[in-house]
């Protein structure tokens, strides 16, 4: 029998008895999986996954290979627009904060900007 029933997809965002929500084991599931493809002992990223997938008990874990594949190719993705996004973001606040460290009292207070 699965770890988990694959038709009960009901309430998957609720707090389940023991308190993680679907959102919380996708976060746990990303973490093992980039560990492993950094930590592995396979000489490639994929290769690791591979070796870990390969190893998996499909039919025990109640969901197909192929959908936990696509899922992690996704959420990589994902992961990395995320990561582009929030350096983009970082960048930006980096060079207005050293744009506004150049003005003066002054000059602050005739663009309003009282930082």
């Amino acid at each position: 029998m699965p770890c988990r029933d694959p038709m009960d997809w009901d309430g998957v965002d609720r707090s389940m008895r023991h308190g993680m929500t679907m959102k919380h084991f996708e976060a746990a599931l990303c973490g093992i999986l980039s560990a492993v493809e950094k930590y592995g002992n396979d000489t490639t990223l994929e290769g690791r996954v591979k070796m870990l997938f390969d190893r998996v008990d499909w039919d025990e874990a109640g969901v197909k290979r192929k959908t936990v594949e696509v899922w992690w190719a996704k959420h990589k993705k994902e992961d990395e627009e995320r990561r582009a996004r929030e350096a983009a973001e970082k960048r930006k606040e980096e060079l207005k904060a050293s744009a506004l460290s150049k003005l003066t009292t002054e000059e602050r207070i005739a663009l309003g900007i009282f930082r």
